[in-house]
């Protein structure tokens, strides 16, 4: 059975090159078009992700905006604020932070090419081992604020059924968070994997 960490395009490598005795040097049976081939294809996931996560900052900032011109109640528009804020600090490490780095010039070593992928694969999980510092983290705040501010409105009410609705959807609201939370650190371990598989196979390629 194939080890599902090895990267596609891995299997019997080892015994491919420890089966060519004539070869010149380390990484001739790797097929360098293939790593690379693979690195293309993540590298148009991420930005393909990158941009749906712009697009859906771009619409909470406008959200946050929209409320605080055209609410009057305190705690509403400061909740507006924290939600366009924590949308444009989301945003920003998106553009500063997750975008692809270069891939190395086509006549560069094999080693650098495996180094590349892996350090991608790399520098990705750790953006979603921390989704809490950078993502999810900036957005409480405006939604806490938002939520308190429909529950006081509730209270003012005296309207037993809407307290009990504005609790229940900011509950769901922060398991909708923990969710999201738990999928990403899902995500960053097997991407941790993969790229514990391409430097294992680029490790037994080298020493065969």
């Amino acid at each position: 059975m194939s080890d599902p960490n090895r990267p596609e395009g891995w299997t019997s490598l080892g015994a491919a090159w420890r089966s060519d005795r004539g070869a010149a040097g380390s990484f001739q049976a790797v097929d360098v078009s293939a790593v690379r081939a693979r690195s293309a294809k993540f590298a148009r996931r991420i930005r393909r992700r990158n941009v749906l996560e712009v697009l859906g900052g771009a619409i909470i900032v406008a959200a946050g905006v929209r409320i605080v011109w055209t609410e009057t109640r305190p705690l509403m528009i400061a909740g507006g604020v924290a939600m366009a804020l924590g949308a444009l600090l989301m945003t920003s490490v998106i553009l500063l932070r997750a975008r692809n780095a270069s891939p190395p010039p086509l006549d560069a070593p094999t080693r650098d090419v495996l180094a590349y992928e892996r350090s991608e694969l790399e520098r990705q999980a750790r953006l979603l081992e921390r989704v809490w510092v950078w993502y999810l983290a900036p957005l409480l705040p405006g939604v806490a604020l938002i939520y308190t501010d429909e529950l006081l409105r509730a209270i003012e009410r005296g309207e037993p059924g809407a307290i009990a609705t504005s609790i229940a959807l900011f509950i769901a609201a922060l398991l909708c968070f923990v969710v999201v939370g738990r999928l990403n650190a899902r995500s960053a371990r097997r991407l941790r994997d993969r790229a514990r598989g391409v430097a294992e196979a680029a490790d037994d390629a080298e020493a065969s």
